[in-house]
């Protein structure tokens, strides 16, 4: 079969992806790789191996007149709208006109590179930037197929969707089939079910266990040995056109961009002398809503959940909307401490019935204590609904299928589904929990370690799972 994989400079996936292109040659396969830049292709050693770049094509063709189908599809920025939200983050966003010559170019280059090698199926993880985006709707008009490899919220267990734009189908169906009866859940299964809703509240998924993004250490961050080669590969390609490198402009600037974000993040975490709420202040008579802020920039909220990207807005529409007697819980995001500065928990504050919680409270114990969380698309709202308590969602995620998952998309919506919540009652988590163990598979897919690690991770579950959910 022809398999393509898309990468870019992302540190944490290259392993990951260039080992499991390299199983698939072994096993007979061919494999294209697909980069945004010239940078990124040397980064990933894959100067060997054959790649297709989007730099060098948009090089190319960038005064040709290229076909683009409008009409497919329509709101055809959003696919650029992740790669616009983290330029604008690290200070490589470029002009009006830019992205919109962006977008008919990555859809030529999609198609030429799917049709020119034949391209059976396009491995990558969740559609998380224009690169991604564009192929896996390209994949769609083609008829081709994508395979968005994730880690899952179960530790020790990942997932491959064929539509990572639509994770919840798939959970969905197993959900709908457990509940008519159709499907009978192992018991096996349903005991590691039950073990995992009694201790959810000290459990967390395999991504935030690895990331280290809560770790505002600069010295372990960016002075360490294996930022050497990168810093040398960005003096060596400091001097080239960067203009069509939209996912990161020219590198060398980017990192440099990249260590003044970490140093504000520092910084800003040791101005702010900010009276947050902990468990311990939370009146016990009173009846609270949980608002978890999101990471940023991040895909979970710049694709699945683009129209609620300004969080002090959606609070302060949430704030006037609350029903009488009840508060506003808002908890910072463990990883995003120190990326909003004080003066965004100031407005906070000014909000009525607003109240802020330190990032190091624990959120499963906080949505205990509360009446329902409110999200854009977090995993607290799938971890409120495993301890039973509604959520009120403005985003799309794996999860909204669930009955007691009030979908927001008009404001004016607002107060009659914070009351709804009020009286809401929320069922067993088992069978919804057991369908989403069973849409995902066995295995550790820790993107952090060393490529001899990782290959030995992919070797453990290539044979089992793996390599047959690659070929379906």
């Amino acid at each position: 079969m022809n398999y393509l994989i898309i990468l870019n400079n992302a540190e944490s996936y290259r392993n990951l992806f260039t080992s499991i292109g390299d199983k698939l040659i072994l096993e007979g396969h061919n494999v294209t790789y697909v980069l945004d830049s010239f940078y990124s292709q040397e980064y990933n050693d894959l100067m060997k191996k054959n790649c297709f770049i989007f730099q060098d094509f948009a090089m190319k063709n960038k005064d040709k007149i290229l076909d683009f189908d409008a009409e497919y599809y329509k709101d055809y920025l959003r696919i650029i709208m992740a790669d616009w939200e983290r330029g604008n983050y690290f200070g490589f966003s470029k002009g009006k006109d830019y992205y919109e010559k962006i977008v008919v170019l990555l859809d030529n280059f999609a198609e030429h590179v799917l049709l020119n090698q034949n391209i059976d199926i396009v491995i990558y993880e969740n559609v998380s930037n224009g690169l991604a985006y564009i192929f896996q709707q390209k994949c769609k008009y083609l008829g081709k197929k994508y395979k968005g490899i994730v880690s899952s919220r179960f530790p020790g267990r990942f997932s491959v969707f064929d539509d990572p734009l639509d994770e919840k189908s798939i959970i969905e169906s197993i959900y709908l089939k457990i509940k008519d009866g159709s499907l009978k859940v192992d018991a096996d299964v349903l005991d590691s079910i039950h073990k995992y809703c009694e201790s959810i509240t000290t459990i967390s998924p395999d991504y935030m266990s690895f990331n280290s993004l809560d770790d505002l250490s600069l010295t372990k961050r960016y002075f360490k040995i294996s930022k050497i080669r990168p810093f040398i590969l960005g003096l060596k390609y400091y001097f080239d056109d960067h203009y069509y490198n939209f996912q990161m402009g020219n590198p060398m600037i980017n990192s440099i961009n990249q260590i003044l974000f970490s140093l504000k993040r520092v910084i800003n975490s040791r101005l702010i002398k900010f009276d947050f709420y902990s468990v311990s202040d939370i009146d016990c008579n009173a009846s609270y809503y949980l608002y978890p802020l999101h990471f940023h920039p991040e895909s979970s909220t710049s694709i699945n959940s683009r129209f609620f990207l300004d969080e002090y807005e959606l609070i302060r529409n949430i704030s006037f909307s609350l029903p009488k007697g009840t508060r506003l819980l808002v908890k910072e995001h463990i990883s995003g401490f120190g990326i909003n500065g004080k003066d965004f928990y100031k407005k906070l504050s000014k909000l009525p019935n607003v109240y802020s919680v330190a990032p190091n409270v624990n959120a499963k114990e906080l949505i205990k204590l509360t009446i329902a969380v409110v999200t854009q698309t977090s995993t607290v709202g799938y971890e409120a609904l495993i301890l039973q308590k509604p959520v009120i969602l403005f985003g799309s995620v794996f999860y909204e299928f669930h009955p007691s998952v009030i979908k927001v998309s008009d404001f004016n919506l607002l107060y009659q589904s914070l009351s709804s919540a009020l009286t809401m009652s929320v069922e067993s988590p088992t069978d919804f929990a057991a369908a989403y163990y069973l849409a995902t598979y066995d295995g550790v897919l820790n993107t952090f370690k060393s490529k001899n690690e990782v290959r030995i991770d992919i070797n453990n579950i290539w044979l089992n799972s793996l390599s047959p959910l690659l070929e379906a």
